[in-house]
């Protein structure tokens, strides 16, 4: 699932550490285990000059129903949508 309009202030500065910031995000917030995290937009540079951000995640697509069409996360109501 893609999960928008994340603050970029909120992630780690290192790419590298996002999968494991994610993974616990959501799992102390929603219980749901992360199997794998990615920035929709892979360019760093354009990623941090803006406000926002997108992640898109891997998760049991039976917690994905439950999760749409949002995710309040990082004290925000987030846009999430399923990516096929």
């Amino acid at each position: 699932m893609a999960i928008h309009l994340i603050p970029t202030h909120v992630l780690p500065e290192d790419d590298e550490q996002l999968f494991t910031f994610i993974k616990n995000s959501i799992h102390n917030t929603k219980a749901v285990t992360v199997g794998s995290a990615r920035y929709l937009n892979k360019d760093r540079t354009a990623r941090v000059s803006k406000q926002v951000t997108s992640v898109v995640v891997s998760v049991n697509p039976d917690d994905v129903p439950i999760r749409l069409p949002a995710l309040f996360l990082f004290s925000k109501r987030l846009k999430v949508e399923q990516m096929t």
